[in-house]
């Protein structure tokens, strides 16, 4: 798969609408800003994480996070999960950490990252 498809003059040039920077980084531009987007299919089910808008983070800031991802991917793990475990992480998460894990159908769910 081609990556580092788009150049920073290539951005400011693109009309509205949805273009690939490659392996899964995505911009959605609309006609004065954009959304970065890394998406990914993981147990089948394709999923997108928001990076940051554009031009709040640059080509170079996106494609930092979407190597990040891929990275916690090829641990095993899924990104998007970590981003709401992490977030809830300082709440009584344990509800709704059973009810991600049951929607994402986890098989080795792990309580001891949460404070309860």
């Amino acid at each position: 798969m081609a990556r580092f498809k788009l150049t920073v003059a290539k951005l400011k040039l693109l009309p509205a609408g949805k273009q690939s920077d490659g392996d899964g980084l995505w911009i959605y531009k609309s006609v004065t800003s954009g959304s970065w987007v890394y998406s990914y299919t993981i147990a089948g089910r394709r999923r997108e994480t928001g990076l940051g808008s554009y031009p709040d983070v640059s080509l170079a800031q996106a494609r930092e996070k979407a190597e990040a991802s891929r990275q916690t991917r090829a641990k095993g793990r899924d990104s998007l999960t970590e981003r709401v475990l992490e977030k809830n992480r300082n709440r009584n998460t344990r509800v709704a950490g059973f009810r991600l894990c049951d929607y994402m159908s986890c098989q080795n769910w792990d309580t001891g990252s949460l404070r309860i």
